[in-house]
Parts: C-alpha cells; structure tokens; sequence
C-alpha cells in the first residue's frame, strides 16, 4: 500500500506507509504521521517536539475480501509555544476513543438503512455495538441543530421518566422531527425552545397538546396567534368522564327499576 492508496482506499492523508503484515486472513497496513504535518493539538503550532510513544490499531474498509486494519505509530506532541504536551489525534477517525475509521464508519451507516445490526455487524467483521455506535454519532451530528424557520404546526406532550420525573417533547407535526426535549413539564420546560423559536422569525399556526393548563398559558403567552388543538383522546376521556357523573347523579335520583336499567347501558362515547 503507497501513501496514494492510503488516501484514496482509507481516506488517511498526511501519513506514511511503512509495512504490510498478514495476520489470520487480515492485512495489517503500519502507518506513521508524516514529520512535515506535526501539529499542537491545543494551539496548532508547528513548532513542536514529538516523542514516540505507543501504538495504536484502527479497523479499516476491507481490501477486497480481506479486513484491512491500520496499526498506527502514535506520538506525544509537546509544543514550544504554548506549552501543551499532548498526544496527536488521529484525523481519520470520529472521536478519540473510535477503533475504526471514518470511512469504515461512513458504510456502516450507509449500509444499516438496508441491513440490521447484526448482519452490518457480520458483514464487515466488527461488534454489533460499533455499528449502534456508528449510527448514534451519525444522528447526533444530523440532528444536532434542527432549522425552525419553517416549522407550521408543532405538537407538545410530556412522558415520564422515572423517579416523580418528566420531559417535555416538542415535535414537528409536519415532518415527524423531535425539536427539543425539555426537563420537566410546563412552561419552564420549554424555555430553551422559545430561545431558539423566537430566533428563527417561524410562524406556528397551530399547536397541538394534551389537556395541561401549564402547556395552553405558555402557547397563548409565547405564541398568541397559534391555534390550540387540544388531542380527541383527551377530549374522549374528559368527556366520559362528564358522562358518568351525570349517569351517577341519575341514577341516585330515579326508583330501583329505572335505576337498574340505566346501569346496564354503556357510558362511554
């Protein structure tokens, strides 16, 4: 494998290539960052000492049929500038503590919408909980700032979590997107929210929700031209429950027979 191989089969720029090895049916490619492309990891000087300290292995795309895995040469970078004594991140890799590259991770993900996590998991040689990984990260970074500008009709519920404690779940109705998740409930839950809404100029024509007084004065306060459609299941029970209060106080009001009668019919709606 060249330098040239390295970029354009693994996407890993700035190292050299220095030796194959073939170990149980995979190969083993041993990579070195390259003395020219030094960096401080904190000021990003090039004015620095590095010091060979470890070795490190990261899962690559596969070489064929082979798994192709990049054994890593890894360095302590102290820098004359800043001071900082650091060790080098690897540019090829998600976060620090990956064990596979960046585009290893890439066809996980793209893999998955056709697949399940077991056979990516099989297909490519890794555990099942690196590509649940994989697939976290990816959404996370989708979804991390979602554009409000155009939202129209947004949905508010709370759901418990636990220990006497709640979140608040804000949706666009539209689209099926989650736009924050609130600690709590009530008004105070969707503060940070309102932050962002307020900032993006959106104009919400309706707000659906349960039958919470906390969610309808925080709508009429904060949005005081939206539409408060109130949810039919709640609306069903409150009105059920209307309904056998009356049926009740019938019932305690009329002779045995009739009472009889009236409690054998059905109350609900």
């Amino acid at each position: 494998m060249s330098n040239s191989l390295l970029v354009h089969t693994q996407d890993v720029r700035q190292f050299d290539f220095l030796r194959w090895s073939w170990e149980d049916g995979r190969a083993v490619a041993f990579i070195t960052r390259q003395q020219r492309h030094f960096r401080c990891p904190t000021c990003h000087s090039g004015n620095v000492t590095s010091t060979k300290v470890d070795e490190r292995t990261i899962q690559g795309l596969p070489l064929g049929r082979r798994q192709c895995h990049l054994h890593v040469t890894m360095h302590r970078i102290k820098c004359h500038d800043c001071g900082a004594f650091r060790m080098e991140p690897l540019p090829f890799i998600s976060s620090d503590h990956a064990r596979i590259t960046r585009q290893l991770e890439r066809s996980l993900v793209e893999l998955r919408a056709e697949m399940s996590i077991s056979a990516v998991a099989k297909y490519y040689g890794v555990d099942w909980k690196t590509v649940k990984s994989a697939e976290k990260r990816c959404l996370q970074r989708r979804y991390r700032t979602i554009p409000l500008k155009d939202v129209r009709t947004i949905g508010i519920d709370e759901i418990y979590v636990g220990h006497k404690k709640y979140k608040t779940i804000v949706r666009d109705l539209e689209h099926g997107q989650v736009l924050h998740v609130g600690d709590g409930k009530g008004g105070d839950a969707l503060k940070g929210f309102w932050r962002r809404l307020s900032s993006s100029k959106a104009t919400i024509r309706a707000v659906a929700m349960d039958m919470s007084s906390g969610y309808a004065a925080w709508v009429r306060e904060k949005l005081p031209d939206a539409e408060i459609v109130f949810d039919h299941f709640h609306l069903i029970q409150l009105m059920n429950e209307r309904v056998d209060k009356v049926r009740r106080r019938t019932v305690a009001a009329l002779e045995e027979d009739e009472s009889k009668a009236l409690k054998k019919s059905d109350s609900s709606c």
